[in-house]
């Protein structure tokens, strides 16, 4: 079971302002716990080894995903994280995916370390970001 969420990348002391056109983290979890109170649901889905799991927006997860694979082989580093953002915003998947990127330089399980450590596996932004007004020099 995994969680997907989504987390703003203001903080109490940037303005939202500032970061309005900055991109949203899409994190992938392997524990309740390592989901911050602050993440957001997103809608689509998780895929790998011919299973699919719809994320319909409503919850963070938990989320099962049978990921199938060879004896000695961790098929959970082909796990991969579909976002549909909605018509305002463009989802962007991490290219080359973490989770298989650390798959195939580390070997073992990469369930047991996303079970210990949640993954950005990509990044929401906003389709047109907004324009800003140029500062007037000091």
């Amino acid at each position: 079971q995994v969680f997907v969420y989504c987390v703003d990348p203001s903080s109490e002391e940037d303005s939202e302002e500032e970061d309005v056109d900055l991109p949203r983290m899409v994190w992938l979890a392997g524990s309740a716990g390592d989901v911050p109170e602050d993440g957001t649901p997103v809608v689509g889905w998780l895929e790998a080894g011919g299973d699919r799991v719809q994320m319909p927006g409503g919850s963070l997860g938990p989320f099962g995903l049978r990921v199938k694979g060879e004896e000695g082989c961790c098929k959970f580093g082909d796990v991969a994280v579909h976002v549909d953002p909605g018509p305002r915003w463009i989802y962007e998947a991490k290219f080359p995916s973490p989770l298989r990127d650390r798959r195939d330089e580390l070997g073992g399980c990469e369930f047991a370390r996303v079970a210990g450590c949640p993954v950005v596996v990509g990044h929401i932004r906003p389709r047109d970001p907004p324009v800003r007004e140029p500062r007037a020099p000091p």
